[in-house]
């Protein structure tokens, strides 16, 4: 444990991360959301499935990212 509440994370893998432009635009032109809070969106997800977080750490790191505590 790094601090209270904080865990050490370490990829199970490569430590590359590809975004695919194709599906990002098609989303983006559906969705009709701002593309740079969508791309953020996409690589906090990944990232987070990457280091094996729970789908409601990811949700949450998401929505916190939304209020303006992640940069």
């Amino acid at each position: 444990q790094i601090a209270p509440c904080v865990t050490l994370k370490v990829s199970r893998g490569a430590d590359i991360l590809y975004l695919y432009r194709r599906p990002i635009l098609d989303l983006w032109a559906d969705e009709g959301d701002d593309l740079n809070n969508l791309i953020r969106q996409i690589m906090i997800g990944e990232l987070g499935e990457a280091l094996e977080f729970s789908e409601s750490d990811i949700d949450e790191m998401i929505t916190r990212h939304y209020q303006g505590l992640f940069f």
